[in-house]
């Protein structure tokens, strides 16, 4: 137990910037619930993390944000830099610092003085925005605002409709040019489609079209860190949600693997055997299926909330003797799981892992909370009532 954490604490080590986030915390404040709402007016001092299913930012925020939601809205001075995650991100206002923002839906109003990077299914910036340097990846990846220098783009298709002060670089199926389109550098793109421009549209330096690089079939590589980043903002988003709608259960719940990981791992390996075999053989029968159903469907819901109680229980095992914040411990986890599954061989160690402790804190706490009957010898009731009498 004890090599456990001086591992884990090392790994933590490493992570730079999470110091740098748990510096932060000790000034910070935190608001989680249902619905999270910062009124205009309102002058937070510090740094705020925030976790909700819906979350509005209005007021000042004299630090940095740090957001986790289903819809989060930000319409708020942030003096500091903005990290957000969630399904509907829509940041608006004025940051003084960076935005790094993922989710479904990423919408960028805001004028944000240094850069900005925007992940998502759909990735937008709204007329009125202004960014220094702007990354953005998205299935469709629409710039409407304001790029002072330099645009890094991606998508299958790439709209740009804004001025551009110097340079575009473009991974796409489909670039257009629409009619508010200035460039005022060059623009290189990868794409096996010509460009679109629309009358209107301009370039001042050159434009040049590059084929994306072949590859075969087997030797066909993707970069992994866009969406290895995307993957840890979403688990993040899922993480600081249930933290903040259910902190007692999840303290309960790693409660128990803390105390008797061995037999945590035992119960949990125990299930990862069993359930899919009891799932299969439900499927038999015609009848069986619609238990198999319920059994599968019961199944990934267990496997998803792995993930979040293998962080949760990792974080705190790291912070075991100098306790913090329970969103500080949750995001140490999620960090350093993420960083684990980065290592080759590594990553399929950690992510067996994660399923052996996550389902299993999951299903010794059904075995808890299912309360053994209690049998009492049967007797005829003629018997009872005449030995009452």
């Amino acid at each position: 137990m004890k090599k456990i954490k001086i591992i884990l604490f090392a790994l933590a080590l490493l992570a730079v910037p999470l110091f740098v986030f748990t510096n932060a915390v000790q000034a910070g404040s935190f608001h989680g619930g249902d619905n999270v709402v910062i009124k205009k007016g309102e002058v937070v001092d510090h740094t705020v993390f925030v976790a909700g299913n819906n979350v509005e930012i209005n007021g000042t925020i004299k630090g940095d944000l740090f957001c986790a939601g289903q819809n989060i809205t930000i319409n708020a001075l942030v003096e500091g830099d903005v990290l957000c995650a969630g399904m509907n991100v829509d940041i608006g206002g004025t940051v003084m610092g960076d935005v790094r923002a993922a989710g479904q839906v990423v919408t960028l109003s805001a004028k944000v003085n240094h850069n900005a990077s925007l992940a998502g299914n759909m990735v937008k910036t709204e007329s009125g925005s202004k960014v220094a340097d702007l990354q953005a990846a998205g299935n469709s990846t629409i710039i409407n605002g304001t790029v002072e220098r330099d645009a890094d783009l991606a998508g299958s298709s790439v709209t740009v409709n804004s001025m551009i002060g110097r340079d575009v670089q473009a991974a796409t199926d489909n670039l257009r040019l629409d009619t508010g389109a200035a460039v005022s550098g060059s623009v290189t793109y990868y794409s096996h489609n010509q460009l679109q421009a629309a009358d209107g549209s301009h370039v001042t330096g050159k434009t040049t079209r590059k084929d994306p690089p072949e590859q075969k079939r087997s030797e066909r590589q993707t970069n992994p860190v866009p969406g290895i980043i995307l993957s840890f903002f979403m688990s993040l988003t899922l993480a600081f949600a249930l933290l903040a709608v259910f902190p007692r259960k999840l303290k309960v719940l790693t409660d128990l693997a803390l105390t008797k990981p061995g037999t945590t791992i035992l119960i949990g390996f125990a299930a990862c055997v069993g359930v899919p075999i009891l799932i299969l053989l439900s499927f038999v029968t015609v009848v069986g299926a619609l238990l198999g159903i319920v059994l599968l469907l019961g199944w990934v819901v267990v496997l998803l909330l792995s993930g979040v109680l293998a962080s949760y229980y990792t974080g705190r095992l790291v912070f075991m003797n100098t306790p913090q914040h329970p969103f500080v411990a949750m995001l140490a986890g999620v960090l350093i799981i993420s960083i684990l599954m980065l290592i080759p061989i590594i990553n399929i160690v950690t992510m067996i892992a994660v399923m052996l402790f996550g389902s299993g804190m999951v299903v010794r706490e059904l075995f808890n909370k299912t309360a053994k009957p209690s049998y009492e010898r049967a007797t005829h009731p003629a018997k009872k009532t005449a030995r009452n009498a």
